[in-house]
């Protein structure tokens, strides 16, 4: 290694390097021809990094077994966390590596939709009508000729466009009626609960389900009743 030339700049000198407690690399970077610049976290900082390179393998591994219609939302969700300055560049490679995979996982279910015969949709479009009609309101709304899928697609859309949202999305598949709700936490905290309100939706059309507080999904044997289970979620949504 005597033949590199190696410059090592910690800022603020220290005794031990035990006093620099945790080391997490950054960055790494090219500052001029066959010179590398390597920026690193430490201490409490390096420990904040490391704690939140932990959550990211927990998201990447939660996106690895999603539905494949909600991949394009989770892809979006998990570069946007990893842009940040704090992240470990392991986790960043991470990241990107499970971007890749999530894309070609997507693109084989895009292929199989289509040799299906289920028409794809523009999940972003429909979602983006959707927030423009509800003026800030609750999004309650039936969704024709879609999946159960594409319905989750459309939720996940919706939750990277706004930051305060009560949505509850319905659709008539495999003769059945789903129901799909997301809440934002200042709305759950107003007392209003993805699980709760698929419940009592759901029920309606001679189904039930539930879920978390922020996310739920529900069914109902009545697809006839879908508008009717719809009007009961826009009632308990005014209740907020």
């Amino acid at each position: 290694w005597r033949q590199y030339s190696v410059e090592f700049c910690g800022g603020t000198h220290v005794g031990n390097t035990e006093e620099i407690g945790d080391f997490v690399i950054t960055s790494e970077e090219s500052v001029s021809k066959g010179v590398r610049r390597l920026v690193a976290l430490s201490g409490v900082a390096a420990s904040a990094a490391t704690d939140l390179a932990a959550h990211l393998y927990a998201e990447i591994a939660s996106a690895l077994k999603a539905p494949e219609a909600d991949i394009p939302a989770l892809v979006t969700t998990l570069q946007r966390q990893a842009g940040a300055d704090n992240v470990p560049l392991r986790a960043k490679r991470r990241v990107q590596q499970a971007v890749l995979e999530l894309q070609a996982k997507f693109k084989a279910f895009e292929k199989t939709q289509k040799q299906q015969g289920v028409g794809a949709i523009d999940a972003g479009a429909i979602a983006a009508d959707l927030v423009a009609k509800a003026a800030g309101g609750p999004i309650i709304a039936k969704l024709e000729n879609v999946t159960e899928d594409q319905v989750r697609s459309v939720t996940d859309s919706i939750r990277t466009m706004v930051t305060s949202y009560a949505v509850m999305l319905a659709c008539a598949a495999d003769d059945k009626a789903t129901f799909v709700a997301v809440v934002s936490d200042d709305l759950i905290k107003k007392g209003l609960k993805a699980g709760d309100w698929v419940r009592e939706t759901s029920k309606i059309a001679g189904g039930g389900g539930g879920g978390r507080p922020s996310h739920a999904q529900g069914s109902g044997k009545d697809v006839t009743k879908i508008d009717a289970a719809l009007d009961k979620a826009r009632e308990i949504a005014a209740g907020i």
